[in-house]
């Protein structure tokens, strides 16, 4: 593997390309607040010869714009003809990198990410992996103790990322992201959720950990129970939230999804 940064539009972008290209593209979209420990769900992806390109959401980092919940979905579709980019400049020294044509592009999402991958895909790509879904936001949708303690993690969250201004998110109207996260935002009541996951017409694999402390499992159940769509694969592994955290049985499940 070989690591670069680059610039694309307003977009600061990780770049990571394995030793045998096999045409296969990989769009990962970052959790919150953005994990720097990928290393772990990288191993799949480049096994397979997949590219991957790690970008930092409008307002975040050194990403022009401002970061909210809105921007990120719009992101989306924004970051789709990087992906489409067989040619590329690597920010710091100007090196030209060659990355061929490509045959397959899979948008990834991690916990905040893969909610922000499912209701911004816009149908652009051909495969969709969501790592511990952050899906539901809004305590009633989840319910009893749970969504009680979701609903106090997420306003710990806004907390954190609001003291985290402007170093790392530059929140624009902080009333949508805090919306978003609290759960009063229309994109992520049950029933919308539940509609975007039976409206996918491609493959999408959906992967948790059993001891997911930060989205509990139980969340995720009641998704699966009340979406009817053969197009997703459900799985659920001996892992926590962070994608660090997953194991051979996990990895070994996201690259047959891959390779299928």
């Amino acid at each position: 593997m070989i690591t670069y940064k680059i610039k694309y539009k307003r977009y600061i972008v990780n770049l990571y390309v394995p030793e045998q290209k096999s045409g296969r593209v990989v769009l990962l979209l970052p959790g919150l607040p953005m994990s720097t420990d990928v290393n772990n769900i990288l191993k799949p992806f480049l096994d397979a010869g997949a590219i991957i390109f790690y970008p930092y959401f409008s307002g975040s980092y050194d990403s022009g714009g401002s970061f909210g919940a809105a921007q990120s979905i719009r992101d989306v579709a924004k970051l789709y003809p990087l992906t489409q980019m067989s040619v590329v400049t690597e920010l710091y020294f100007g090196k030209q990198i060659e990355l061929g044509v490509p045959s397959e592009v899979i948008l990834v999402g991690m916990s905040y990410g893969a909610g922000i991958a499912l209701l911004g895909h816009q149908n652009l790509y051909q495969k969709i992996i969501l790592f511990s879904p952050a899906l539901l936001f809004n305590p009633i949708d989840i319910g009893g103790e749970i969504g009680r303690n979701f609903h106090e993690q997420m306003k710990n969250l806004f907390h954190l990322l609001r003291k985290a201004h402007p170093f790392t998110y530059r929140l624009g109207f902080s009333s949508d992201l805090e919306k978003f996260l609290m759960g009063n935002n229309n994109h992520v009541h049950r029933q919308s959720i539940i509609e975007a996951l039976n409206k996918i017409s491609f493959p999408l694999l959906v992967l948790h950990g059993k001891n997911d402390v930060s989205v509990p499992v139980e969340i995720i159940h009641s998704l699966e129970g009340k979406t009817l769509n053969k197009n997703i694969s459900w799985r659920y592994i001996e892992s926590a939230h962070s994608t660090s955290s997953y194991g051979d049985e996990g990895l070994e499940l996201v690259q047959k999804f891959i390779e299928e």
